[in-house]
């Protein structure tokens, strides 16, 4: 299947297109180690607890329901197709698309620069309009990122303020103290002994119990689902 999504998606590189990857539920280390061995190049998120999916209206991904495509259109609107008829799809879709910046004339060494640009604006305006929404734990997560992965270029000014101020919220606070104790769980479940993977193990039921709302809570259960299914 990649080696036909990566073929259309070549067709569209100079067009106003952003391909992206999105899996639903798998841990972020097997989803790294998949996209490796398919040698798959686009940008990918990793949708732990599903909450991309949910925002997107998407049928619960199983192996009954494995592939889903949507077409973002400039004014928001998602436009639901197939792996085979993407490109189809794509052809009236991108009509109406622009760039932010022309990309014509742009030196082909400068190319990954503005592409990086083009990204960084998109994942800019996305995390804006979740914190307009009240959704502050999806806005933080994206300021947050979009200020590692993006140091050296002009971000907004204001980015460094606001990250700060979404890290007073208690809904922040809270997903990232359970992060810190998810990370903790797993370096344990993955240690030398037996008595630290245990320990591991009951960390992880216990976050998945006291904190199932949480998207370190979600990970924790599949996680465990994951482990007793062996």
């Amino acid at each position: 299947m990649w080696p036909g999504l990566q073929a259309v998606a070549r067709k569209f590189q100079d067009k106003p297109v952003l391909f992206l990857a999105v899996n639903s539920g798998t841990p972020r280390p097997q989803l790294q180690s998949y996209l490796r061995k398919n040698k798959v190049r686009w940008p990918a998120i990793a949708d732990t607890d599903r909450s991309f999916e949910r925002s997107c209206g998407v049928p619960t991904i199983s192996l009954r329901n494995i592939y889903q495509v949507r077409i973002m259109k400039p004014d928001g609107t998602l436009i639901a197709t197939s792996p085979t008829r993407m490109e189809q799809a794509l052809s009236g879709a991108v009509g109406a698309a622009k760039w932010n910046v022309d990309p014509k004339g742009i030196p082909v060494s400068l190319k990954s620069a503005w592409v990086n640009v083009e990204k960084m604006s998109k994942q800019i305006e996305s995390a804006k309009k979740a914190e307009a929404d009240g959704k502050l734990w999806v806005a933080f997560r994206g300021y947050s990122d979009a200020a590692v992965r993006y140091k050296g270029y002009e971000l907004p000014k204001d980015i460094t303020a606001t990250i700060k101020k979404l890290q007073t919220s208690p809904d922040v606070k809270k997903e990232v103290t359970a992060l810190r104790i998810l990370a903790a769980a797993k370096r344990k479940l993955y240690g030398k002994t037996v008595s630290s993977r245990k320990s591991g193990f009951r960390a992880l039921e216990r976050l998945a119990e006291q904190q199932a709302e949480t998207q370190a809570g979600l990970e924790a259960q599949r996680l465990i689902d994951s482990l007793n299914k062996r």
